[in-house]
């Protein structure tokens, strides 16, 4: 995946290292964290343009296209938002990542 702007708060050695533990080959984990990798980001947009106010998504889709991994586009965002975005982004991806390893349980 491209180094987008909020990565540095993604962590996913749970999540490999669980895939580990039930002997996912290498290949196969990498396709895995592939697709992790893009619900994360899908479900991290939806949560920035839901605290973004409308009036800036074309803006920030914008910014996003131009430079992926931009630190301006955290600033943007934090100026834009009322809220602390990047604790929000921390709490979403460790949902994410807790409903991720509670699939793994149910297999």
């Amino acid at each position: 995946m491209t180094k987008i702007f909020y990565w540095h708060l993604v962590e996913l050695n749970p999540v490999k290292n669980e895939l580990t533990k039930r002997g996912v080959e290498e290949n196969d984990l990498r396709e895995i964290l592939i697709h992790i990798e893009e619900i994360i980001h899908h479900r991290i947009l939806s949560l920035i343009f839901d605290l973004l106010p409308s009036d800036h998504h074309k803006e920030f889709s914008l910014r996003l296209a131009k430079n992926p991994s931009g630190q301006e586009i955290w600033d943007f965002l934090h100026q834009k938002t009322q809220k602390d975005l990047t604790s929000e982004v921390k709490k979403n991806i460790r949902v994410i990542i807790s409903e991720i390893l509670n699939d793994f349980e149910l297999d």
